[in-house]
């Protein structure tokens, strides 16, 4: 008995490793590509490449798309007086039968980068997506937002986030991690869009 609780013991760290090792916000990292800290665009590519699982796959462009459309980008929302007095015409509810009639197979929705400052809007989405089989959800990236509000949030908090999140992709509560913006907090540094999409495409290849 005792030498299997002996193994029990030792074997626990190594779960708790495991998990870290694939799954853990590097706030170092984070902090020298969002804020500029990093000595060119080759050391930030660097830190983005180390991390093994980063790989994306890329469809041969040569040939015409034949699968089904997905709509990837959405931030649909909730009916509001103000909303409504512009003239504003459907809301999310209305996103599946929207979705539907235009012969979309998918739609995936997703907060915001500054959703992560209205804890009341954390799960509207994921609750959203499991009661509709035409809508999923991507991750919501709240913990980038917090990391970079270091005045308000710690480095455990912007964690605990970042692991809660990890669960809900494991149990497939969302897909994907999203809308997280490169250097969506650094309001100092003034490239051109270009030089950021062009940033952008290079971390992705």
């Amino acid at each position: 008995m005792k030498k299997i609780l002996l193994f029990i013991f030792l074997i626990l760290p190594t779960f708790a490793n495991s998990f870290d090792e694939h799954y853990r916000f590097d706030h170092w990292a984070y902090e020298r590509i969002m804020f500029g800290k990093t000595e060119s665009r080759e050391e930030a590519k660097k830190l983005l490449d180390s991390y093994k699982l980063n790989n994306l796959e890329v469809r041969d462009t040569n040939k015409p798309y034949l699968g089904a459309i997905i709509d990837g980008h959405a931030h649909p929302r909730k009916s509001t007086g103000r909303a409504l007095d512009i003239g504003t015409e459907y809301f999310i509810e209305d996103l599946p039968m929207l979705t539907n009639k235009a012969n979309v197979f998918m739609s995936v929705i997703m907060g915001t980068p500054n959703t992560y400052k209205s804890e009341d809007n954390w799960n509207y989405y994921y609750d959203f997506a499991a009661e509709h089989q035409n809508v999923l959800t991507n991750c919501h990236s709240n913990f980038i937002g917090m990391s970079a509000n270091k005045k308000k949030y710690k480095n455990s908090e912007v964690n605990k986030e970042f692991k809660e999140t990890i669960k809900r992709f494991k149990k497939g509560q969302c897909y994907g991690l999203g809308e997280a913006g490169l250097v969506h907090y650094n309001k100092k540094e003034k490239k051109s869009p270009l030089w950021w999409v062009s940033t952008a495409i290079r971390f992705r290849s």
